[in-house]
């Protein structure tokens, strides 16, 4: 606490200390609203709209399959911080079917009124125990792990862009040889044009020939 003493007062001054309970809900909501909005993003991606026969980008990808199935398998796991509280359902924040979350008010009231135990159940550190951290510092080293540089989001995003880039190399050869290609058939096109016309001149020539031998011919039958 930081106090500033503004002047002196001859009465004495009583100065109140209390528990922030509407910043601490705040800060819970806000949370709630931060899981919810990547939880829609993840199904977003993943899903498979039957009724329009559509996939999501992600659709049927391991790797954001598995991050969604983790988290969610996060929110629901139970840490031994607290002697009071276990799961994030019993602090009011309440998994639905949908994979969000919902922040129930009688509990989360409840909940701040033990605000040590509720301290201990989000920041409890324990080196010796992972299962003893509390809920935060585990979703922290999960989504650290993801994120990482080794992590499964960043090597799945290398191996994506990777894949791209060879895609890139790919389409540049393919091109490079349709161009052969047509070059090749333009010029055995110009070839076969130029014997055609060769051909249809000697066509002419023989025609003419052949109709000067049946005139020298059906005069000769005559005399």
């Amino acid at each position: 606490i930081t106090l500033t003493l503004g002047q002196i007062t001859t009465a004495p001054v009583e100065l109140a200390v209390a528990q922030d309970n509407d910043a601490l809900k705040k800060a819970v909501q806000t949370f709630a609203d931060a899981y919810n909005a990547l939880a829609t993003l993840i199904a977003g991606q993943v899903k498979y709209d039957a009724g329009s026969k559509t996939a999501g980008p992600l659709q049927g990808d391991s790797s954001a399959v598995g991050i969604q199935r983790q988290l969610r398998a996060m929110m629901g796991t139970s840490s031994g911080a607290s002697s009071v509280f276990s799961r994030l359902s019993d602090i009011g924040l309440e998994m639905q079917a949908n994979g969000s979350v919902k922040v129930n008010a009688g509990k989360l009231d409840a909940a701040l009124a033990n605000l040590p135990e509720m301290k201990k159940f989000f920041a409890n550190s324990d080196i010796a125990v992972a299962g003893n951290n509390g809920i935060a510092r585990q979703l922290y080293t999960l989504t650290d792990a993801m994120l990482g540089a080794d992590g499964t989001l960043t090597t799945r995003t290398d191996s994506l862009q990777q894949g791209i880039e060879r895609n890139e190399a790919d389409q540049e050869r393919l091109e490079q040889r349709v161009e052969q290609v047509e070059k090749r058939l333009r010029a055995q096109y110009t070839a076969l044009d130029t014997t055609l016309g060769r051909l249809s001149g000697i066509s002419s020539y023989v025609s003419q020939q052949m109709a000067m031998l049946n005139n020298s011919n059906l005069y000769g039958n005559k005399n």
